[in-house]
């Protein structure tokens, strides 16, 4: 464990595609089916201790700013399609 967040080494990682058309939901069903997945092939270098760690890389460090887009305000006019740009996230 270290002190930061999510600054430790990394055992595993998986990559899931994100769409378009993809919502909150259908993305948390992604990513939970992937770590579901990746968790059942990792788990077993834990038990024989083969794993491996692997530091990040802090220069490719990204992070989410606290709030949400737009300050956390919703419009109840805005469209189906209203797009959260990186501009929108100040």
């Amino acid at each position: 464990m270290m002190t930061g967040v999510d600054n430790g080494p990394i055992v595993a990682r998986s990559k899931v595609d994100i769409t378009e058309n993809d919502t909150a939901e259908t993305l948390y069903n992604k990513v939970t089916s992937a770590g579901g997945e990746l968790f059942k092939e990792t788990l077993p270098s834990f038990a024989d201790n083969t794993f491996t760690l692997t530091p990040q890389n802090e220069s490719e460090a990204t992070y989410h700013p606290r709030g949400e887009p737009y300050g956390g305000q919703i419009n109840p006019h805005w469209s189906d399609n209203t797009k959260i740009t990186k501009r929108s996230l100040g």
